[in-house]
């Protein structure tokens, strides 16, 4: 019995040794991952530092940003220069006359065209005319072509 529990304590000085070896084993595991973490953040951090120098600072950034900004606004007034209007405005009255003189000028000239139209048709006949006869001369027949062509449209 006595070797037994020596065995035991033995036992438990063993696994106590384990588990401060596991711990430490842990323990080393993790300040390595922190080690590494600190390594990269430090790299990040010299990085950043020289994007930063490179650009010039932050005055240099504020400097770049009032620029863009000051050219933004020529182009809004070149635009709206460019937008104006350059037509003299009129009231409604104008208006209204100016639409209805238009309308009496397309009215005229409708007008012209049926008259003009009009000069275009044959001579109406003065004379009899006899059924029995059917032959036509050549500037009959040619009016007559003109005529149907013209009905056909």
């Amino acid at each position: 019995m006595k070797k037994r529990k020596l065995y035991q304590a033995e036992l438990e000085k063993i696994a106590n040794v384990k588990m401060t070896l596991e711990t430490q084993a842990m323990n080393l595991e993790s300040t390595a991952h922190t080690a590494d973490a600190f390594k990269v953040m430090s790299a990040g951090n010299k990085t950043m530092s020289k994007i930063r120098k490179s650009m010039g600072g932050v005055e240099s950034v504020d400097d770049l940003m009032m620029d863009i900004q000051d050219e933004m606004q020529n182009v809004d007034e070149i635009n709206t220069a460019i937008g104006q209007n350059t037509l003299t405005t009129m009231d409604d009255d104008e208006l209204m006359k100016e639409l209805e003189d238009m309308g009496n000028m397309d009215l005229q000239m409708q007008l012209d065209a049926a008259e003009a139209g009009a000069s275009n048709l044959p001579e109406v006949p003065t004379g009899r005319f006899s059924r029995k006869s059917k032959k036509h001369t050549k500037k009959e027949e040619e009016d007559l072509r003109k005529l149907e062509a013209e009905l056909a449209m």
